[in-house]
C-alpha cells in the first residue's frame, strides 16, 4: 500500500481533533501538511527494516511500498522502533506525521527554535491543547514530525484488541 495522507484515514474521533488543529493553525498562518497518516504491515516492515537490513534488502521493501530507497549513508540510521504495523498507532489511524510550510510553501523540515518564521513549537502546542502527544517529547530518540492521539490507552491494549478482532483498525477509544 502506498503511504497514506488523506486525514479521513485516520481514525473517526481523530479526524474531528486534527480537522481543529488544523484550523487552529491555520488562523494564526501556520501552514501544516500532513504527510502521512494510516500505515499497513508491509509499509511498516520497510520502515523499520532501515538500518538494521542491508541496504539491497531496504531497497526491495521500499521500492515495493512505492518509495525512493534510503542512500547507504541514510541506511546507517533506524527511523522507528515499531517492527510491525500493530507495534505503531498509525495502523489504528491514531498517528499522524506532519512538516511545517514555510515561506513559498517549502517544507521545514529543520527545528530552528531561534528563527522567528520556525512555528514547530508552535504547531506542537496547538496539537497538544487539544490532547495529542508529540513525538519531540520522547525522551529517546525526537520525532518531531509525529503526533498521536489514545487517551489513557496503551499500545498493550491495541494490540490485544487487533488479535481479538483479525482485519480490524478502527481501536475503540
Amino acid at each position: 500500500m502506498p503511504v497514506r495522507r488523506d486525514v479521513r484515514d485516520l481514525h473517526p474521533k481523530f479526524q474531528g481533533l486534527v480537522g481543529e488543529w488544523l484550523r487552529r493553525c491555520a488562523a494564526k498562518g501556520w501552514l501544516v501538511l500532513i504527510t502521512e497518516t494510516r500505515r499497513d504491515d508491509a509499509l511498516q516492515r520497510a520502515y523499520w527494516s532501515r538500518g538494521r537490513r542491508p541496504l539491497a534488502d531496504v531497497a526491495t521493501l521500499y521500492r515495493a511500498q512505492g518509495l525512493t530507497p534510503p542512500t547507504a549513508a541514510e541506511n546507517l540510521s533506524t527511523i522507528t522502533n515499531a517492527q510491525t504495523a500493530r507495534d505503531s498507532w498509525h495502523y489504528y489511524g491514531l498517528a499522524l506525521d506532519f512538516v511545517p510550510l514555510y515561506r513559498a510553501a517549502a517544507a521545514d523540515w529543520d527545528y530552528t527554535p531561534t528563527d522567528p518564521a520556525d512555528h514547530w513549537d508552535e504547531i506542537e502546542q496547538a496539537a497538544e491543547e487539544l490532547g495529542f502527544l508529540w513525538g519531540g517529547d520522547w525522551p529517546t530518540r525526537k520525532d518531531r514530525p509525529h503526533l498521536e492521539y489514545h487517551p489513557a490507552r496503551t499500545l498493550d491494549e491495541a494490540r490485544a484488541w487487533a488479535i481479538a478482532h483479525p482485519g480490524a483498525w478502527e481501536f475503540p477509544l
